[in-house]
């Protein structure tokens, strides 16, 4: 026998083997790695949720989830490279974590919190991101600083329907709310029905269009197609028809929001352009809104704010979620245009079974306009500001203006108490006599000190010295975290018996020809 010929058999071997050997796991880690995750409903917001996730390669789909990262349950879903789980027998108002991948290579720890069917509900609205942008980053680093149920999303996150790269922006642009809360979306024109829209989402129904409760509110979402669909022959009888059956279905719901993407009639010049892409929406969905008494109607489309009211239903339009401004006519300010203004903006919506309140702000949070519904007629004392999370080093100061609004229908004639809580230390404010729309400021500068966390409550109306139409609204919280070092997202990988025999079938060559190596080379130059 030739050694000579072995020997050099072996070594070609041992060359073609160790980089395959080498680059076996991070490669197969990487191809497997979750991505694009974001949570959704498809069925009841209580006792429900669906993760959605997207890898490089064709995989399992696993979700391992429970109420601390013992993870004490498991679902499984269709493999692919688009991944949908739904996990349904949640507990209502209740906090899980949960993590993703396909038993081998899993996701960051991450966690949700189902929602309920009780009096109370704070959530967004916003739209028309339509690209990467700053001014898109900005909105989505702003808006994941408030504590949220959910987020309700008007369409056009993207210009290019086609593009799964757009999305997969979008994605992690909102990472740090779509991973954690869940998002109930709508089509827009720039999403022009394409099928990387239903491939990305998972919702209730048809995914088209369908409705949702949370809360005490009853939520629809629309599809006003894209420009051009009623040039190729489409129409909305079907979705009008549906939507007189949801309202009707739904008539003892507390609220209702509808959104949609299109609004039907705006002070933005696209309104009064020749190929009048509003008027079929207007014609077809204005008078079920009207018949039924739908409290408030969401859309995006133009690309700033308005508020109209219109035979007693207001529609908001929030466009303001980083694409390119619009900036309206004076000359062109519909009649039933109450508040407009070219600005990026979302909405923030703090709900209870006694009063329907929706505050627009600017990214920077300042505030823009609201709106209210209140059933009765009293004083009411609501927080102008919101609740916000900030992350900051601990000689940092925030500066911050706590805004109080008597958003009743009755002047409050006489002064009220507020207690500010700040490390467990209560103080009691002098609120003075509010009229009707007035509003009072506090001015406060914090910082973290020593704490890794600090936390400042507000509440108003402390000694119950007015009668109130809601008292749900009465408690504000902002919270210092403060800065850590960002991490790498890391994948954890877990051997099953196919991954064990395999991963042991090269771990044992490599240590078998790294034995060998020395002693092939010791023989090659004795030869």
């Amino acid at each position: 026998m030739n050694i000579k010929k072995i020997s050099l058999t072996t070594v070609m071997l041992l060359l073609f083997l160790l980089p395959i050997a080498s680059s076996y796991f991070p490669q197969a880690a990487d191809e497997l790695r979750a991505f694009s995750l974001h949570l959704s409903w498809q069925h009841d917001t209580a006792t429900t949720m669906t993760m959605s996730w997207r890898t490089t390669a064709e995989t399992d789909s696993i979700v391992q989830y429970g109420l601390n990262t013992t993870y004490t349950g498991e679902e499984g879903g269709d493999s692919g490279i688009w991944h949908h789980v739904e996990l349904t027998g949640l507990t209502p108002a209740t906090t899980y974590h949960y993590r993703v991948g396909n038993g081998i290579t899993w996701s960051d720890d991450y966690s949700f919190t189902t929602g309920h069917h009780g009096s109370t509900t704070q959530f967004i609205g916003l739209g028309d991101s339509q690209g990467d942008t700053p001014e898109c980053k900005w909105v989505a680093d702003q808006v994941s600083r408030l504590p949220l149920d959910f987020m309700m999303f008007s369409g056009d996150f993207v210009e290019e329907a086609a593009e799964d790269d757009e999305y997969y922006i979008w994605f992690n642009n909102y990472a740090e709310i779509v991973r954690d809360t869940p998002t109930i979306t709508t089509m827009g024109n720039h999403e022009k029905n394409h099928s990387n829209y239903y491939t990305m989402w998972a919702l209730p129904g048809n995914e088209e269009y369908f409705s949702i409760d949370y809360g005490p509110v009853h939520l629809i979402s629309l599809h006003t197609y894209y420009e051009g669909y009623e040039l190729l022959g489409g129409d909305y009888v079907d979705q009008a028809a549906w939507l007189v059956e949801d309202l009707e279905a739904n008539e003892n719901a507390t609220w209702t929001v509808v959104m949609m993407h299109r609004p039907p009639f705006s002070s933005f010049p696209r309104n009064f352009e020749d190929d009048d892409w509003y008027k079929e929406v207007n014609e077809t969905f204005t008078p079920i809104f009207e018949q039924y008494e739908v409290d408030l109607v969401f859309t995006g489309h133009e690309h700033g704010y308005e508020r109209l009211l219109s035979d007693n239903v207001t529609y908001i339009i929030s466009g303001g979620a980083g694409s390119r401004l619009n900036t309206p006519l004076p000359s062109q300010e519909l009649n039933e245009s109450i508040y407009i203004e070219s600005t990026y903006n979302f909405l923030y919506f703090d709900i209870s079974d006694e009063k329907f309140h929706v505050r627009a702000f600017r990214p920077d949070y300042s505030f823009i306009d609201q709106f209210y519904i209140n059933p009765e007629t009293k004083p009411d004392l609501s927080f102008e500001t919101m609740p916000l999370i900030f992350t900051q080093g601990s000689n940092d100061f925030l500066e911050m203006d706590i805004v109080i609004t008597n958003t009743g229908e009755e002047n409050i004639t006489t002064t009220t108490t507020a207690a500010y809580t700040d490390l467990d230390a209560v103080q009691i404010l002098s609120i003075p006599p509010l009229d009707v729309d007035e509003t009072f400021t506090l001015s406060y500068t914090w910082s973290l000190g020593g704490f890794d966390q600090r936390t400042f409550s507000f509440e108003l109306d402390y000694d119950s010295e007015v009668d109130e139409v809601s008292e749900n609204n009465n408690e504000l919280v902002i919270t210092l975290l403060k800065t850590v070092e960002e991490e790498t997202t890391t994948q954890t990988t877990t051997p099953t018996d196919e991954n064990s025999f395999f991963a042991g079938l090269i771990g044992s060559l490599i240590l078998l020809l790294s034995l060998m190596v020395p002693a092939l080379a010791k023989r090659l130059k004795k030869d």
